[in-house]
């Protein structure tokens, strides 16, 4: 007979539930509030419910592939059929306009995809040239100081 409180765990529904919600991007400490269970316990059913893990993993997979192709879109541009509504002065029915909606690249988006997908190409470099007599320093303040008065502020042995 084992022990412990039984599981809250129902493989009829749970797999579908966590698809559904991976969907949305929640979080691990997400989906244990929105089931009801702590972190261990969701740990638990990831390690007892193969096919609650897969369900996780699917929807995260997917979402992530809606979300890389929506960028994809925004970066190069894109457009779609739409339509206007109007409604003329003394009509009976509105009139219905057929267009194409056009959306240029988003260098943005573009930046950001060349970014994370090729980084050795596309990364944003800082280049920092340190150049002069590195012995040489500026101090700017509020009360100014003669070097010979700084010098002994700051316990400098030789001034020139």
């Amino acid at each position: 007979m084992p022990g412990g409180r039984p599981t809250k765990y129902d493989p009829d529904s749970h797999p579908h539930r966590v698809y559904r919600l991976g969907l949305l991007g929640l979080t691990d400490a997400e989906l244990g509030l929105a089931f009801g269970v702590s972190h261990q316990t969701l740990a638990n059913w990831y390690e007892a419910y193969p096919e609650f893990l897969d369900a996780r993993a699917r929807a995260r997979e997917e979402a992530d592939g809606h979300i890389a192709q929506s960028l994809y879109h925004r970066a190069k541009g894109y457009e779609h059929e739409a339509v206007k509504i109007f409604m003329p002065p003394g009509a009976d029915e509105p009139v219905y306009a057929k267009y194409i909606e056009r959306f240029p690249p988003d260098t943005a988006a573009a930046s950001l995809w060349l970014r994370n997908r090729h980084p050795d190409k596309w990364k944003d470099r800082t280049e920092q040239v340190v150049a002069g007599d590195l012995n040489l320093h500026r101090v700017f303040s509020d009360t100014p100081l003669t070097e010979e008065d700084w010098a002994k502020q700051h316990g400098a042995k030789d001034v020139d």
